[in-house]
């Protein structure tokens, strides 16, 4: 009984289903970023406000101008590196209660070539793309159990005929009265 009690909570392995979803919606808000980026109708208010409203991301005013002012050569650097950052990422297991943890070690995934301000560009990018991909299960916590209740070995222990098993005054214990009994 003890044995099963100390064993934690088991999660199921990460599913790559979720990371591929994650990874498809970057790249529409990234090809959607692209396309406000590229069209030559549009003013640079229009574009910002584009970029703001895109509801996948939740990119400040600043990050938007930064993302703008970039050359297509920047972009494109900016873009595959959020690809390649989330999918390395979304490998990982990630529980809903480590999503803060794993969305604020994001800078130190990105790639040290890339600028102050196009590593925060790429966090912005990738990190409402991080969630969590593994799940608490409860078939694995109870096959752990299973397994930590089965494994643990009787205790057997023995007493030679007029030994001493309880002290006068001493506290009777489940172990003590078991070995009376006997």
């Amino acid at each position: 009984a003890v044995a099963e009690r100390v064993v934690e909570p088991v999660y199921a392995a990460p599913d790559p289903s979720v990371a591929r979803l994650q990874l498809e919606k970057m790249r529409t808000s990234l090809a959607t970023i692209s396309g406000i980026k590229e069209n030559l109708f549009y003013s640079q208010e229009k574009k910002l406000t584009d970029l703001l409203a895109i509801e996948s991301l939740a990119l400040s005013a600043d990050s938007g101008n930064t993302l703008l002012a970039l050359s297509d050569d920047r972009w494109d650097l900016v873009r595959n590196e959020a690809s390649t950052v989330l999918e390395v990422v979304m490998r990982n297991q990630i529980r809903s209660e480590g999503l803060d943890a794993v969305r604020s070690g994001l800078p130190s995934r990105v790639s040290l070539t890339l600028s102050e301000s196009e590593v925060n560009l790429v966090v912005n990018l990738v990190s409402p793309h991080v969630v969590a991909n593994s799940f608490y299960s409860p078939e694995l916590t109870e096959a752990a159990r299973v397994l930590a209740r089965t494994s643990v070995q009787p205790v057997l222990v023995s007493y030679r005929q007029g030994e001493m098993v309880v002290s006068s005054g001493q506290v009777i214990t489940p172990t003590i009265s078991e070995a009376l009994v006997a």
